[in-house]
Parts: structure tokens; C-alpha cells; sequence
């Protein structure tokens, strides 16, 4: 009854939340996962969740999924908000949710400055639509830093003096392109398919963007007049080239999950035009970015790989979580049952705190140290009230076991008892008809011997016929009986000896008696 009420009050909201989005004029529906803190306090992280919020309704770009909302589904999936903070849980969220798109990010404390990072990822194909950053010395300075954020991820940005400010005015694009069908971006931000009309386009210049498989085409737009500017884009399959400048050279490279090779001279050519997810690796190395490829044009990017390890904690039941929280990364697993073993990859070097959540086991923390290209091992522990819980369950088991034991020795006991019975009958009439068969044979001896006397004391009589036939015939009766006999009597003995031991199964019953006697004495 409890489930069909969850899934009739998340049916009902995102029912009701994708009929608000029909009147949205196709503004893509977005959620936001809280922000996740990182060296800052969670009521921080949740104040400037709700500012990013409240940020990106005023865009008017986007259809946003209220938290009041999300909180409400996700708690009604037994699912806890802070819990998530990697794309795939992301994107977990942003289906349960029904959501096109969802907003992934962090604000930290690294040194004397605050960061905020936010991207903001497609649900349905898992890839990152947009990512973007900013970074202040105060805490206070946090709520305009957060609202800048919130409209570069919208695309409602220009710069001025080399400072990127919120657009003020803005005028109308209308974009085509060739061959039409194309999705089109302004300043990283989908707006729609070719052809398409842009209203809230900010003045200044703009960086417009189409896209359609491999084909590809850019241009900067001066958008200052008040009226309509009309743009159209010829999109070929172009490449470009990245330029990588590493910190550290013993990396391999990989462009949107494909391995480029080792990052040698960090010249790497025939690029797909467009944006692109950047990662480097190296024994105990990582770093991850984004970059712009430009057809015909070198794009510079500078890379810091960090050095970093891994944690290992061993397998924990469903329900049961693993917090990794240390000066730059915070990390929430989920157990997954006894046999999957939790894994953190990619953690920086440094100390962490580690915090295992559940019933089952000690509500206290750890201190684990992370180094380079080594695995940090996680050793758990039950709390003692799960640890007597699962002994109780391994008795409950035993005593199961044992007394369907029992009951399969209580039946042999009784058919060994039958059986025995049975072999002591059947001995005792085999035994007896052995005994009729060789007295009958005596009898038949006795009579045979009784016509060879009368046969030899006839001899001297001339006319005697000697009695063979009488005698092939005690013969044959003679043999017989002896041979039926001692056929009975084998058979009897076989049943005497082979009887069934009633005694030994009975002292196994015993046996198995007192061991579950011992067993609920304990329990």
C-alpha cells in the first residue's frame, strides 16, 4: 500500500510538471542536484543551490524543476539528495525525475577562494551540454558569483573589458542553415533546430554554433541592432587541432571516451570540429576538461593532471552508503550487496575522512590516506546489534538444517526398523523350507538306497531286471532337494546378515537431538 502511494504521487507531480513544460515554449526541463560541498558547510551548499535556482527560473531559459519538487520525488524513491554526486546518479536522478537536462556541480573551498563549478548534462544521452565556473574570495561574494553562473549557463552573457557580465538587452536571431535539421547553439546553449528563431538573444557579440553529425560551422555574430538579425550557416565536416600543454608528459589522451594516443608532443590533428570532452591519465595522473575545436584552427589547452589513487572498500548491503570527504573531493557510493566491492577512482592524493552510513554498521569515522597509483583499503565493521542479528540468522539456519536432518534420520530409523523385520521373516521361512528341503532329500535317500539293496539281493535271480529307472529317479528328486535347499538356505543367511543397523541411525538421531538442544539453549 505504501509503494502504490509513492507511485501515485510521483506519477501525479511529473504529470503535473510536464504539463507546465507544454506552455514552457520548448525551454528544456531541468533539475538541479544540490550542490555538493567540499570543504564548506551542506547549509552553505543548499543556500546556493536555491540562489542557482532561483537564477536560472529568471533566465527564462529554462523549464525548472522547483527542489520543493524534486525533494519530493526523490524522497519518495527512498533516494537522499546530498547522496549524489557523480553523472551517473545524475542521470539516474534526471530520469526519475523526467527531466531533459540536469545541473551537476560543487562549490569548494580550495586556498582563500570559493568555487563554484556547475555543467549541465543531456539525460538522455549522458553527455555534457555545457560546463562553466566561477570563483570569488568571500563567501558573500558567493550570491553574485552565483547568479553570473546561472546566466552563462544560459548563455545570457557578454564580456566587457575582458569581464563577462549578465546581458541586459537583448535582441531577436534567426538562424538557418545548410542543410537544414541542424541543432543550433548560442554561447554553448541549445536553442533549438535549424530553422530556428532566437528571442532572447543578449546584444553584444554572440558565438553561434550548428551542429548536425560530423558537420560543423561557427561564426561570431555582432548582434546591436534592435531589430531581427538573420544568420545563415553552411555546415560541412571540418576538423581542427589541439595544442595540449601538460604539467606532467607520462599521460595518455583520450577525446570523448577514445584513447588519441600518448601526449608526446601534445600536437594532435584531424579533430572534429566542435566541443569536446578532454581527459588525460597516467600512472597515479588524471585530469578532465573541455575543449573548443575550431575547423581549420589550433585550440590551446593548459592541463594540470593531478596525482591521484584509488579507494577500496569492500562489498555492502543495499541501503548501506561510503562519504569520502577531504580539502578538494567529496564522493558518496552506495552499497551494492556483499559480493560488489565500492569503488573510488581518480581520488587526489591527500587525507580523507571516510564515513560508512547505515544500520548495520558503526556509526563512526575513519581517517584514510590516499598516495599515488596506491589503493587505499577500507576495512568494515557491523555494528554489534547487525553482528548478533546475523549470528541469530546462522543458528536460525543450523537449527533449520538439523531438524530436516532429523526428521530424514527419524524415517530411515523406521524403515530400518521395517526392513529388519521383514529380513528376520523372510530368514526365518527361507531358513525353515532349507531345512524341509534336506530332510526331504534324506527321505528320498533313504528311499533310493532302500531300491539298490532290493536290486543287489536279486541278482542271482535270472529273471531279474535290474531297477535302473527307480533309481535315475531318486536320483534326480535327491538332487533336487539339495540344491533347493541349499538355495534356501543361502538366502537365509543373506537375510540374517544383512538386516539394516536401526542402532546406529538411532544414535545419530541422538546425536543430532543434542546438537540442536545446544543451539536454542544459546539462542
Amino acid at each position: 500500500m505504501l509503494f502504490l502511494k509513492r507511485w501515485c504521487l510521483v506519477t501525479a507531480i511529473i504529470f503535473f510538471l510536464s504539463i507546465i513544460n507544454l506552455y514552457a515554449q520548448e525551454r528544456p526541463r531541468i533539475a538541479i542536484i544540490p550542490l555538493n560541498p567540499i570543504s564548506v558547510s551542506k547549509a552553505d551548499a543548499a543556500a546556493l543551490t536555491g540562489l542557482l535556482e532561483t537564477s536560472l527560473v529568471n533566465t527564462e531559459v529554462f523549464g525548472v524543476i522547483e527542489q520543493s519538487q524534486v525533494k519530493v520525488i526523490l524522497e519518495a524513491q527512498e533516494y537522499i539528495l546530498y547522496d549524489c554526486t557523480d553523472e551517473s546518479c545524475a542521470i539516474e536522478f534526471g530520469k526519475l525525475l523526467a527531466a531533459e537536462q540536469i545541473i551537476l556541480g560543487s562549490v569548494s573551498r580550495i586556498g582563500g577562494k570559493y568555487v563554484v563549478n556547475a555543467k549541465i548534462i543531456d539525460v538522455e544521452t549522458g553527455m555534457n551540454i555545457k560546463a562553466d565556473m566561477v570563483e570569488v574570495d568571500s563567501l558573500e561574494g558567493l550570491t553574485e558569483a552565483v547568479e553570473l553562473l546561472a546566466f552563462k549557463l544560459a548563455g545570457l552573457t557578454f564580456k566587457r573589458g575582458g569581464e563577462e557580465e549578465i546581458a541586459k538587452v537583448f535582441s531577436e536571431l534567426f538562424v538557418e542553415t545548410e542543410p537544414e535539421g541542424a541543432e543550433v547553439y548560442v554561447n554553448g546553449v541549445k536553442k533549438g533546430t535549424s530553422p530556428v528563431l532566437i528571442d532572447k538573444v543578449p546584444r553584444g557579440t554572440v558565438l553561434l554554433e550548428a551542429r548536425m553529425g560530423d558537420m560543423y560551422a561557427t561564426d561570431e555574430v555582432d548582434v546591436r541592432s534592435e531589430g531581427l538579425v538573420e544568420v545563415k550557416l553552411i555546415l560541412e565536416i571540418s576538423f581542427g587541432r589541439i595544442f595540449i600543454k601538460s604539467s606532467k608528459k607520462d599521460v595518455e589522451v583520450y577525446l570523448e571516451g577514445q584513447h588519441l594516443g600518448s601526449l608526446g608532443s601534445g600536437l594532435f590533428k584531424d579533430i572534429t570540429a566542435g566541443e569536446h570532452e578532454l581527459i588525460l591519465k597516467g600512472e597515479g595522473l588524471f585530469w578532465e576538461g573541455r575543449v573548443k575545436v575550431t575547423p581549420d584552427q589550433t585550440s590551446r589547452v593548459k592541463a594540470y593532471p593531478r596525482e591521484v589513487g584509488k579507494i577500496v572498500c569492500s562489498g555492502l548491503p543495499e541501503g548501506t552508503k561510503v562519504e569520502i570527504s577531504g580539502k578538494s573531493y567529496r564522493n558518496i557510493l552506495k552499497g551494492k550487496g556483499f559480493f560488489n566491492k565500492i569503488l573510488f577512482e581518480n581520488v587526489p592524493v591527500g587525507t580523507y575522512e571516510v564515513e560508512i552510513i547505515g544500520d548495520k554498521y558503526k556509526p563512526e569515522s575513519m581517517i584514510v590516506e590516499v598516495n599515488r597509483a596506491e589503493t587505499a583499503i577500507i576495512e568494515t565493521e557491523y555494528a554489534n546489534d547487525y553482528k548478533t542479528k546475523l549470528k541469530r540468522e546462522e543458528k536460525e539456519k543450523e537449527l533449520t538444517s538439523l531438524m530436516a536432518l532429523k526428521v530424514d534420520f527419524e524415517k530411515a530409523y523406521e524403515d530400518s526398523l521395517i526392513t529388519k523385520k521383514r529380513r528376520i521373516t523372510g530368514g526365518l521361512f527361507t531358513g525353515g523350507g532349507a531345512i524341509a528341503a534336506v530332510a526331504t532329500a534324506l527321505v528320498f535317500l533313504n528311499l533310493r538306497n532302500n531300491a539298490v539293496t532290493k536290486a543287489n539281493n536279486s541278482l542271482t535271480d535270472p529273471t531279474f531286471e535290474y531297477p535302473y529307472r527307480e533309481i535315475d529317479k531318486w536320483d534326480r528328486r535327491i538332487a533336487a532337494t539339495s540344491i533347493t535347499g541349499g538355495l534356501l538356505g543361502l538366502t537365509s543367511i543373506v537375510l540374517f546378515s544383512v538386516r539394516g543397523n536401526p542402532e546406529k541411525i538411532r544414535n545419530e538421531i541422538i546425536r543430532v537431538e543434542l546438537k540442536i538442544d545446544s543451539i536454542r539453549k544459546v539462542q
